[in-house]
């Protein structure tokens, strides 16, 4: 795989503790949370300054903005504009209100992985198809984005990149919409599983809402045993070569990611390269001296 630059992502509380040194190979650094308000605790404008600062660029990833949320983080954002970040959006009721508090002036706009999908993220997704002749296959196994009426909504929206859990199968939809001019930035590690309203580690834990950060720092671990098949409503044990494919599951919170064995190798070329911390255990962030 080739990509011409290099993000590191991480949570605000994981960015407070780098030092300029941690940032030496990246081109830029992305602060937030995908689907979770209470991450983005510690998000100043200090963290933003103290960034471009270090003479790195700086991108700010929003979370899914649900209604009891979104009027005070629309806030939030707009009094942010004056510095020159970017932004990486989760859902579409925030697109919309970005694009219209920017009034048509430039801004990088990115959606995130919950917005950009491909029935190839699923492990079995030749088992979901497996009924459709090969057309139908070709075109359900494409981006959600690979077809010109995206593409104009993108174009309307301004959003000049995408972010993408990267799978070889993806290579033609990726270089379709490169073609496109807009940019592809690449996961290949703990790729998105689900993103949900209500927090699974909050549950569990019994914890206490706005008060909960330190609840995720380590994942639960879960390892699915049995699928259901929806051909003849049933349950099915997984074999191990899907296991495998589908790695093991950790919750972070209301995220769900796999972790895979080892990353996914592309022979195909993006435009950024990602490496996510936030999915990594504190306690193997602490020994690799990142946290």
């Amino acid at each position: 795989m080739m990509s011409r630059k290099r993000e590191l992502r991480l949570y605000p509380s994981q960015f407070v503790l780098l030092q300029e040194d941690d940032l030496a190979g990246y081109d830029s650094i992305c602060v937030g949370h995908p689907s979770c308000v209470h991450k983005m605790v510690g998000l100043t404008e200090a963290v933003i300054e103290r960034a471009l600062q270090w003479g790195i660029e700086i991108n700010v990833e929003i979370p899914v903005l649900y209604d009891t949320h979104y009027a005070e983080w629309m806030e939030r954002i707009e009094s942010w504009l004056h510095f020159p970040i970017g932004l990486v959006i989760h859902d579409l009721g925030t697109l919309h209100g970005v694009h219209r508090m920017l009034h048509g002036t430039h801004r990088k706009i990115t959606l995130g992985r919950n917005l950009v999908y491909s029935f190839y993220n699923c492990p079995w997704h030749d088992d979901i198809l497996q009924e459709e002749d090969i057309d139908v296959r070709a075109k359900w196994g494409e981006l959600n984005l690979d077809n010109d009426a995206m593409i104009d909504i993108l174009r309307e929206y301004r959003v000049s990149a995408i972010d993408v859990d990267l799978s070889p199968a993806l290579e033609d939809s990726i270089r379709r919409i490169r073609a496109q001019g807009i940019e592809v930035n690449g996961f290949v590690e703990s790729p998105l599983a689900s993103t949900s309203r209500a927090c699974h580690t909050l549950r569990y834990y019994k914890g206490v809402k706005g008060q909960c950060q330190h609840l995720c720092e380590e994942p639960i671990m879960l390892e699915p045993k049995q699928r259901w098949n929806r051909f003849d409503d049933s349950l099915v044990r997984i074999g191990k070569p899907s296991r495998d494919a589908l790695g093991i599951l950790q919750v972070f919170g209301n995220t769900i990611v796999r972790k895979l064995e080892k990353p996914v190798e592309v022979s195909y070329e993006i435009d950024v390269l990602c490496e996510d911390v936030r999915y990594t255990a504190t306690s193997k962030l602490r020994e690799a001296k990142l946290c």
